[in-house]
């Protein structure tokens, strides 16, 4: 299984955050996770084998709030457009 998670750079969170998000980002790579980090992500997602998505509002490093909302997809070609967007690639257009 790989599991590729996008997240912002730890000095994003607030500093009360920094530590956790620190350890969680740690433990995931030591787990096998990819962990890859930008500046400007704009959603939150993360891809499980190239095919399974989970896409909504809820941050997964830090606290969860009461309207967050997470949907699981499986699709390829969402899961391809979604990494090569925050890639900064050019995504090849849905079929």
């Amino acid at each position: 299984m790989s599991l590729i998670l996008w997240t912002l750079p730890t000095s994003a969170y607030a500093a009360y955050q920094q530590k956790a998000i620190e350890e969680m980002k740690q433990a995931l790579r030591e787990a096998g996770a990819e962990v890859r980090e930008g500046d400007q992500l704009a959603c939150h997602f993360a891809v499980v084998d190239e095919e399974l998505v989970w896409y909504g509002s809820m941050n997964f490093l830090s606290q969860e709030k009461e309207d967050d909302i997470l949907m699981r997809l499986r699709s390829e070609v969402l899961a391809r457009e979604l990494l090569n967007m925050v890639a900064g690639e050019a995504a090849e257009p849905a079929t």
